[in-house]
């Protein structure tokens, strides 16, 4: 299962950390990060996209899909409610104090400004949404039963903070002028009213500035990246480039160096404290977590699970990053688990249809399943293995499993980048075409590249399917196992449930 950065968070006592995934909300415990349960969409057709809250009293948490607010009931494991919005680059996501309402705020890709929405939990309703202008992403939240969102502007030459207050009207409560050019504001706390700053002009620098008094709090040389503030502002935790992380403590009025651990993940692009100061959870690769009270034995670490359930629902496929044992388990009957030595550390893993994608740290392996999950009709008295699969090839370096689709009995297609299409023989492993340009996808359900009779061809799902030389054909109707289809009822392209139009046949 793909994890989503930086879509983590601690429930207010501290015990539970909710981590989402593209198709689940995981919850695990906040001292091994044991699975404990998981959350799962009442709809299928809902991609979870953004950032994940738990309410003041912990009893409910909240999740940004592709088209809601899903609200779970975390002692039933049920949804509780859905709040109709566009999920579409959300950065934040709070409830109020009371927990009657939620306002999430996102920045737009193509210029500096920042939209505030508010909604009603318990009527769905939405409040008129608050538009303001910030060069770096906004700070948001709850402040009684309204919410308090900080803002970066350039005025004067130099970025000032604005803090306002937000929903249902919009009112200036301070702003602070820094006197900062040439450096990244890199966060808030707004406990504390400190922020983090990366100077890389002149040498690499990293400052904590209190924006009150314009005082420097800690002046410390390097290229520091993800960084974070503990609820209060006594602590503050940053990776340094190719380096440990690093946690200063505020004492006397300064930051000085308290903690330091290795980080041995290669993309760490996570770094929260626990609400109890006891821990600190650095999310990358693979998640890990820190006990500070015990500098010389902190380190636990468990692999992430991966899980997928076939589009029948007849049975689940389950793994652990970095293993290379594969469970599959029928839900439908009692009959024993499946089990397929890999003989890879698994990093990824896919099914399209009836083929299991598994991806090694060099290699992708894919194995035909029947509709109960059996690897070739293999006996569940035995475990099914390398020699089983049906393909095995040289994996694309960061390949990721945003879209993964098969066009039938010539050629699978992994998607990489968001720009790069990795193509296979699905019977051979053969490398039909290294790379090949995507089109931008601006919008699920809309423009798919693919392979067809030996020839590119665009498909736009949601309209008509469209040649190189531009002449468009009229739309086919997507079968309902996911297949395109053309006029003599060929399987075109297969398309994950997520990718399929709602209108299909």
């Amino acid at each position: 299962m793909e994890y989503i950065d930086p879509y983590v968070t601690w429930s207010p006592c501290g015990q539970f950390i909710a981590v989402q995934t593209k198709e689940v909300v995981e919850i695990h415990d906040g001292l091994t990060f044991e699975l404990i349960s998981t959350l799962q969409p009442a709809k299928p057709t809902f991609q979870l996209v953004g950032i994940v809250a738990y309410s003041p009293d912990g009893h409910f948490l909240a999740c940004i899909s592709n088209t809601a607010i899903i609200i779970w009931d975390i002692q039933t494991g049920g949804v509780a409610k859905e709040i109709q919005c566009d999920g579409a680059n959300r950065a934040s996501l709070i409830w109020s104090l009371d927990g009657k309402m939620i306002s999430t705020a996102f920045q737009s890709k193509t210029n500096n400004s920042v939209t505030i929405c508010g909604y009603n939990v318990v009527s769905g309703t939405a409040l008129p949404p608050i538009i303001l202008l910030s060069y770096y992403r906004p700070r948001l939240w709850a402040h009684g039963t309204s919410f308090l969102v900080s803002t970066v502007v350039w005025v004067d030459r130099a970025y000032t903070i604005n803090i306002f207050e937000t929903m249902p009207t919009l009112t200036k409560v301070k702003s602070f002028p820094t006197q900062l050019r040439n450096c990244r504001i890199a966060g808030f706390s707004h406990t504390a009213y400190r922020i983090p700053v990366q100077i890389n002009r002149g040498g690499n620098k990293l400052l904590i500035l209190d924006v009150q008094t314009l005082e420097v709090l800690l002046d410390v040389e390097g290229d520091f990246r993800q960084n974070c503030f503990s609820l209060d502002g006594s602590l503050f935790a940053a990776i340094k480039s190719r380096g440990n992380i690093h946690i200063w403590k505020y004492s006397e009025g300064h930051y000085i160096p308290w903690r330091e651990f290795p980080n041995p993940s290669s993309r760490t692009f996570y770094l929260r404290f626990s609400p109890t100061l006891l821990s600190i959870l650095s999310f990358g690769d693979i998640p890990r977590l820190w006990h500070l009270d015990n500098p010389s034995n902190t380190s636990t670490l468990h692999s992430p699970q991966f899980t997928i359930f076939s589009h029948s629902g007849k049975f689940v496929v389950t793994t652990y990053c970095q293993k290379s044992t594969i469970t599959i388990a029928n839900l439908l009957t009692e009959t024993p688990h499946q089990f397929i030595e890999t003989g890879i550390k698994i990093v990824g893993l896919g099914l399209t249809g009836n083929v299991l994608l598994v991806k090694g740290p060099k290699r992708i392996l894919a194995w035909l399943l029947t509709e109960d999950g059996l690897v070739n009709n293999t006996p569940n008295d035995r475990m099914a293995g390398w020699s089983d699969s049906i393909w095995s090839v040289l994996a694309p370096q960061h390949c990721s499993w945003d879209l993964v689709f098969l066009i039938e009995g010539e050629t699978g297609v992994i998607k990489s980048d968001g720009k790069i299409l990795h193509i296979y023989n699905t019977t051979t492993g053969e490398v039909l075409k290294p790379t090949q340009e995507l089109v931008h996808l601006k919008e699920p359900h809309h423009l798919l590249v693919g392979m067809k009779r030996g020839q590119d061809c665009l498909y736009d799902t949601s309209a008509h399917i469209t040649s190189p030389e531009g002449d468009e054909k009229p739309s086919q109707a997507i079968h309902k196992g996911g297949w395109i289809e053309d006029h003599d009822g060929k399987h075109l392209l297969w398309l994950p449930v997520e990718w399929r139009p709602m209108y299909q046949s």
